[in-house]
């Protein structure tokens, strides 16, 4: 449902869909990264915020969940927890450019 509400340009539905799929007790962090990126490619970092926080709970040494929660915690503004969260992603696996470079833009 999330693909074809995407697909038609429903994006109200679409990030519904994927929120749904992303906050289910069996999501994996895939699912939880596509609602991050629909999420914030539409502009609502703060709906990401209470999802990225529950990976980061369930997933908490997985560092595509600290650098989903810095992603999140960047768009909203907030600078000391995305560097924490790309630094804690870099902890976690050292070789990961993406956050390496997320942290440099801040």
């Amino acid at each position: 449902l999330a693909q074809e509400a995407t697909i038609t340009g429903n994006a109200v539905l679409a990030l519904e869909q994927l929120k749904d799929i992303a906050a289910a007790q069996e999501a994996t962090i895939d699912d939880v990264a596509q609602f991050v990126d629909a999420a914030l490619a539409a502009g609502s970092a703060a709906d990401a915020n209470e999802v990225v926080h529950a990976a980061v709970n369930k997933w908490p040494i997985d560092a595509q969940a600290q650098e989903l929660l810095g992603r999140v915690a960047a768009a909203l503004g907030n600078k000391d927890e995305a560097r924490t969260a790309f630094e804690q992603a870099l902890k976690l696996d050292p070789l990961r450019e993406t956050s390496r470079a997320e942290l440099q833009k801040l």
